[in-house]
């Protein structure tokens, strides 16, 4: 439907007149969230149309203990993966997770796990949508592997090496 699925890492007010009064305590801001999954709506929401507002969360880290990355939507477009762990600052978090949740505000409350591997990077679906792609550093190395949608066959699928970004051909079957 054109909607769009995004992260932020280290939420904050881009300009002190935009923070609304009920966040402001004793000259204090209070942010409603530290890091937020959402999705975004072109086009919609604002003044023109008021019915669907342009972003809906998904997730939200009130601390540095859930911060997320790289979400990726499902083939079907009714789920989608994204990369869970501690934000570290500057833009950067250290990836422990890849889970998977429903492609729909509120979505992150049934999200689940479907690998642990830790220094997670990369996810790609298959173009079947039942399996998903990821590199995994360790040691100063990236390997990529392969997990089902439904948490099972987690496999190494390549030699250690330097490798990045991996994903299915669309012909894939």
């Amino acid at each position: 439907d054109g909607s769009v699925v995004f992260t932020c890492m280290g939420f904050q007010f881009p300009d002190p007149a935009m923070v609304p009064p009920e966040l402001k305590v004793n000259g204090k801001v209070s942010l409603p969230f530290r890091h937020v999954l959402g999705i975004y709506h072109p086009g919609e929401g604002g003044m023109y149309e008021q019915s669907r507002t342009a972003q809906e969360f998904v997730a939200l880290g009130p601390d540095d203990k859930f911060c997320f990355s790289s979400p990726k939507i499902s083939p079907s477009g009714t789920e989608f993966v994204a990369i869970v762990g501690n934000y570290e600052g500057s833009g950067l978090m250290r990836a422990n997770n890849l889970v998977m949740m429903p492609f729909r505000p509120g979505g992150g409350n049934e999200a689940v796990t479907i690998s642990k591997a830790g220094n997670i990077s990369d996810p790609s679906w298959h173009p079947n949508g039942q399996s998903v792609l990821y590199v995994t550093r360790t040691d100063g190395k990236r390997a990529i592997f392969s997990v089902g949608r439904d948490q099972t066959g987690e496999k190494k699928i390549s030699p250690e090496g330097s490798f990045r970004a991996p994903s299915y051909s669309p012909i894939s079957k």
